[in-house]
């Protein structure tokens, strides 16, 4: 099996057998770029599976801006109340404009997992919206 391969929708993929997945860069955003994982039990099933994946990362895409909100509505009360300095409290509008999407690990059953830049909010942590199988928003938490 070929450890890299072209693909329309991701680009170049390449199977980074010490992780068990394929990853790859995808520009998202004008100047930014996002790195994708692609999981699953066999290199060979991602393979064979890659329209799902490609139908599950188009829907991220899709829905981002929703998932910072979504990352907000769960988090912007902790860093209001525990987190942030004395430039007084965030809105949403402007948390969600400071945290970028750093990396999108899709699994094998299409749950998902966006993991943010968090602009120094949480002092360097990532923020990691988790996407379930129906590509409904499950949860939104502080990582790393």
């Amino acid at each position: 099996m070929e450890n890299k391969f072209q693909d329309p929708i991701f680009g170049e993929l390449v199977y980074e057998e010490k992780y068990g997945d394929w990853r790859c860069e995808v520009e998202s955003y004008p100047s930014q770029t996002v790195a994708v994982n692609l999981s699953g039990n066999r290199a060979q099933q991602v393979l064979e599976n890659i329209e799902r994946y490609r139908q599950t990362f188009q829907n991220i895409l899709q829905n981002e801006l929703m998932a910072r909100v979504f990352a907000a509505d769960k988090l912007l009360k902790i860093y209001n109340e525990s987190w942030r300095d004395e430039e007084g409290e965030l809105a949403l509008s402007e948390f969600c404009q400071r945290i970028r999407p750093r990396r999108i690990v899709i699994e094998e059953d299409q749950c998902a997992d966006i993991y943010y830049d968090d602009d120094d909010l949480f002092l360097g942590h990532v923020i990691n919206v988790r996407i379930d199988e129906n590509g409904n928003f499950a949860d939104a938490q502080i990582a790393g």
